[in-house]
C-alpha cells in the first residue's frame, strides 16, 4: 500500500475541519512554504506541493469523499480490526458497541468523517438485504434507534448521507422511525442550513421597521 498522506495533518487541522478553516489553514502555509520564500529549496517545494494536494483534495467534493474513503480504511487497517455484520444479532452489537463509544466521546473531539464513513460502512447493501428480510422486528428497531441516536454528532449534510442508506432499511417499523425522526428534527435543521440567512434578513426587516418609525 502507498504511503497515506493525511492531508488534516499537512494543514494543521482536526480531521473534518469546515472549509472556512482549510481555506484559512492553507493560506497562512502557503505564505510560509511557497518556493519564492524557500529560495528554490527541495525540502520547502516539497512541502509547499503537499499543502496545496491537501487543499485541492479537500476542498473538491469529489477527490475528498474517495479521500475520506481511503483514510477510514487506513485508520480502521492500522488501529483495530473492524468485522462487518453478517446477522441482525451482530449488526445490534455493533449498533451498541458505536453508541457507548459516542457517550464517552467528547462531542468537540469526534471526528465526524471518520463517524460517518463507519455509518455507511454497517449499512452495507449486502447487510441492508440481510435486514430487509429478517423477522427480528424487535431487535432490528433497537438497531435503527441506537443509529439515530449515533448520527446526532454529525452536521446536517452528514446526517442525511447516512440517513438515505439507513432508509434502504425498508421494514414498516424502520421506516416509521426513521419518519418520525427527520419530522422531530426537521426545524433544527433548517435553522442550522439557514439560520445565518435567516438572521440577516430578520436584521434588514427589523432596521427598515425603525427607520419606518422613525420617519
Amino acid at each position: 500500500m502507498d504511503h497515506f498522506k493525511d492531508h488534516y495533518k499537512t494543514l494543521g487541522l482536526e480531521p473534518g475541519s469546515p472549509p472556512a478553516l482549510i481555506k484559512k489553514a492553507w493560506r497562512k502555509l502557503v505564505q510560509q512554504h511557497h518556493p519564492d520564500k524557500t529560495g528554490g529549496i527541495q525540502p520547502g517545494f516539497t512541502s509547499f506541493q503537499e499543502i496545496q494536494e491537501a487543499y485541492e483534495t479537500l476542498t473538491d467534493p469529489i477527490k475528498k469523499q474517495k479521500y475520506l474513503e481511503q483514510r477510514w480504511l487506513q485508520q480502521v487497517t492500522r488501529a483495530e480490526t473492524v468485522r462487518k455484520p453478517e446477522t441482525v444479532e451482530d449488526f445490534l452489537q455493533a449498533c451498541l458497541q458505536l453508541e457507548q463509544k459516542i457517550a464517552r466521546t467528547n462531542a468537540f473531539r469526534i471526528d465526524e468523517d471518520y463517524l460517518m464513513q463507519y455509518l455507511l460502512f454497517l449499512l452495507s447493501p449486502s447487510l441492508v438485504a440481510i435486514l430487509n428480510s429478517s423477522k427480528e422486528t424487535d431487535l432490528l428497531s433497537t438497531c435503527v434507534s441506537l443509529l439515530l441516536k449515533s448520527i446526532e454528532p454529525l452536521p446536517v449534510e452528514k446526517k442525511q448521507v447516512v440517513l438515505q442508506e439507513l432508509e434502504k432499511i425498508n421494514t414498516p417499523a424502520a421506516t416509521r422511525q426513521i419518519n418520525e425522526y427527520k419530522k422531530n428534527h426537521r426545524s433544527t435543521w433548517f435553522m442550522e442550513q439557514y439560520g445565518f440567512y435567516v438572521m440577516i434578513i430578520l436584521s434588514f426587516l427589523l432596521c427598515w421597521l425603525i427607520a419606518s418609525l422613525a420617519k
